[in-house]
């Protein structure tokens, strides 16, 4: 870890937040009737607020409602448990940051193991995977596209986003589920004033190494207005052609003489084509409100891919895959706020949304015998995929003015959760012949029914010390089934305690302390009793899965002054039964067996900083920030006491950039950069695959044109960064790159 320190005081000069821009838009510029943030550990003064207004800034459901850097400060300041969050002024003028990934990819102990560089679609967290991470949009953790509970970042766009707050060790009013951490997402705010956007968009991707060129292309626009005092709406909709042209190289030698085994080429592309629509119509009365928040989600995912394999002696082979995956969600979520009896209130939401993809995939596998390719065979998939969520849910608030001030929450949460995957697979010989190879690969159904109950009482102690304490209680009950109707059922209750606490050195400083149980639920592919065939492997699903248990403890401080904060936070996880795919020790068919397991048990530690500077007093417009986390962790394996660290795990993370901003000819310029450290995969003591540290480089020009328009510019992938694998076996070494090239994206945007 120490090895990093070098790099650590190089990026220590700057935070995961930008200082916001003047205020341009017109609901930013509309008149707010905000509330003086209160003083730490003292209760709120009562002000006369809009009925939107009157939900408390203490629930980071609704951070949206905040508008400039320090609000958000304050809010982390004096929140009992840790948290790190960005605005959408604080993040609209940075480069890359269409997608909802983009965004998360520059805050502390984010980092992305994505297959593909820049995709920033598998969002870890503190050094832990995707699946060991939650994320919630408007209270609902929404279905996507993974067979895992994970959420791909890069299908929703970041216009309809009015605040991102990571909760580190979320407290007992949220599902426990998510080892790593809690991303809450908040929709934006209701406006004051009319508002229109808008935003077109060009550019190119191209792979210099085979000269792929593909287009990016997006359109998107959000509207909203206030009708009196009893009526507002948010409408977004975008569409976007998002291009990913990589070239691959893989080249296996024998570990005896350091001869070649195979060598594989591969180009591929792959496009992304996204159509989203969001609409938040809100019902205002007097002391409370109701919104109606329809979703519309429609993803396009195209991949034509060519695979070239030589080996000495035999004939050239090449594969030509086909995939065409469009998927589609669609839902409604209502929300109802009410206040009584002055302070008290009562929360409850319902919402159903449905998720349904279908993959059609063929691969044409050619043979060069000397004189040119011939068809050899040709596979066929077809899969269907449907995920439904159905919530249920509701919370009273109630304050108490006594010795003590204090807040007591209590609440439900019922989920229900169908998941079914139908998977359907054939080969086809020149001459016509159809064999049906179907097996029990991805087909299965799980049904999961979730009940949750939840207390916790927030307690200022003194004006200075402010303490959480609180549980949930969480029952689950999965049914899962196989392609050959083997059933399974499990239940699982769980009792999560948290304790929280904050203590106010000064108002702009702070120390604070938090210890929660948390659990990683299976992914649903995990838990299906079926097989998935690759040419080198089999895996295994398995019903008999139980979740990850892990207490979780999180130390740390805060420093805010003006438009600048300094935090560091450090942390430590104890995790029981961790969840891998793991070997068995089988061969079967001369292909290694691996299986969905309970490995063992283990722990991650480490700490993040994050660092925030404005430099106005410089040179006005200027801003740096900069963030890094310091990783450590290991695992000990029930069945083989082979110890290790968690897999895909890195050591070190980091990001930093700057953004300018000339008033005075409506200029801006920044840059962003991001470094994961190299991390390695365990399969076994003699099976390790090491991938190497990565630089990332985005950069963005501005220009206003008008007070209404502006043109923009990014650059992504500057260093022309690539993804580069060393894998070693008791015979083999496989080296492999992956390249995507550069990107630049060229957009126009008007505000009114």
């Amino acid at each position: 870890m120490l090895r990093h320190v070098g790099v650590w005081v190089w990026l220590f000069v700057a935070s995961p937040f930008a200082e916001p821009k003047e205020e341009k838009k017109r609901e930013e510029q509309a008149p707010q009737q905000e509330e003086k943030p209160a003083e730490p550990g003292k209760p709120q003064e009562k002000q006369q607020k809009t009925p939107e207004k009157q939900q408390e800034l203490e629930d980071v459901r609704v951070v949206g409602e905040t508008s400039t850097v320090e609000r958000m400060d304050a809010l982390r300041l004096r929140s009992p448990y840790p948290m790190v969050g960005v605005t959408r002024d604080q993040f609209a003028e940075q480069p890359k940051r269409a997608r909802l990934g983009d965004v998360l990819d520059r805050m502390p102990g984010v980092y992305s193991a994505d297959s593909r560089l820049g995709e920033t679609m598998d969002t870890g967290l503190r050094g832990m995977r995707h699946t060991f991470v939650r994320m919630q949009f408007g209270n609902i953790q929404l279905p996507g596209h993974s067979e895992g509970r994970d959420f791909r970042l890069n299908t929703l766009a970041s216009r309809l986003v009015g605040a991102i707050v990571i909760l580190r060790n979320p407290p007992p009013e949220y599902d426990s589920d998510g080892m790593a951490g809690r991303i809450v997402v908040t929709p934006r705010r209701i406006p004051d004033k009319a508002y229109i956007e808008a935003e077109v968009g060009y550019g190119v991707a191209r792979e210099h190494r085979t000269n792929q060129n593909s287009s990016y292309r997006e359109l998107s626009f959000g509207l909203g207005a206030r009708a009196g005092r009893g009526f507002g709406y948010n409408i977004f909709a975008d569409f976007s052609h998002y291009p990913v042209a990589s070239y691959s190289k893989s080249v296996v030698s024998n570990n005896s003489d350091g001869s070649l085994n195979q060598e594989v080429t591969a180009e591929e592309d792959k496009v992304w084509e996204n159509v989203n629509f969001m609409g938040d119509f809100a019902f205002l009365y007097d002391g409370g409100k109701v919104n109606v928040r329809p979703l519309f989600g429609n993803l396009h995912d195209v991949i034509d891919n060519e695979r070239i394999t030589e080996r000495p002696g035999q004939p050239t082979r090449k594969d030509v895959l086909d995939s065409d995956r469009p998927s589609r969600t669609m839902g409604i979520h209502l929300a109802h706020t009410h206040r009584f009896l002055g302070a008290a209130s009562l929360e409850w939401d319902a919402a159903i949304h449905h998720f349904q993809a279908q993959t059609d995939q063929t691969t044409r596998t050619l043979n060069d015998p000397g004189t040119g390719f011939a068809l050899a065979s040709t596979s066929v998939r077809d899969r269907k995929q449907t995920h439904v969520l159905e919530q249920l849910g509701a919370k009273v608030a109630v304050p108490f003015k006594h010795q003590f001030p204090q807040e007591f929450k209590a609440g439900f949460q019922l989920n229900r959760r169908p998941w079914h995957s139908d998977n359907d697979t054939s080969t086809i010989t020149p001459a016509g012949v159809v064999t049906d190879t179907t097996s029990t690969d991805d087909n299965f159904e799980t049904f999961e029914n979730y009940y949750a109950l939840f207390a916790q009482n927030t307690v200022n102690v003194t004006p200075e010390l402010t303490v959480l304490g609180g549980a949930r209680f969480e029952f689950v009950d999965i049914d899962s089934r196989s392609f050959e109707d083997n059933h399974h059922e499990s239940k699982t209750f769980d009792v999560n305690p948290h304790l929280s606490a904050v203590y106010h050195v000064t108002e702009q400083w702070n120390v604070r302390g938090s210890v929660a149980k948390l659990l990683n639920r299976p992914n649903w592919r995990d838990l299906a009793e079926s097989e998935r065939i690759t040419a080198t492997e089999i895996r295994l699903g398995n019903p008999d899965l139980v979740p990850s248990r892990v207490w979780s403890i999180d130390v740390g401080s805060e420093y805010a002054f003006g438009k600048s904060l300094l935090g560091l936070a450090v942390f430590y996880k104890e995790v029981e039964d961790l969840i891998e795919l793991a070997e068995t020790g089988e061969i079967r068919s001369g292909r290694t067996v691996l299986r969905f397991e309970n490995v063992g048990d283990g722990w991650v530690r480490g700490f993040d900083l994050d660092q925030r500077l404005g430099l106005d007093s410089l040179l006005p417009g200027l801003w740096i920030w900069a963030n890094q986390t310091f990783l450590d962790s290991e695992v000990v394996e029930t069945r083989t006491r082979f110890k290790r660290e968690f897999n895909f795990q890195p050591e070190f993370l980091a990001a930093a950039g700057f953004q300018y901003d000339f008033e005075a000819t409506g200029t801006g310029m920044g840059l962003s950069a991001k470094y994961t450290d190299e991390f390695k995969t365990k399969s076994s003591p003699t099976d390790v695959t090491t991938t190497k540290a990565i630089w990332y480089l985005s950069a963005g020009l501005a220009q206003a044109v008008s007070r209404s328009a502006g043109l923009s510019l990014q650059v992504f992938n500057l260093l022309d960064a690539k993804i580069e694998r060393t894998r070693v076996t008791p015979t083999t070494t496989t080296k492999s790159d992956d390249a995507v090239g550069r990107g630049f994206h060229v957009s126009f945007e008007v505000n009114f």
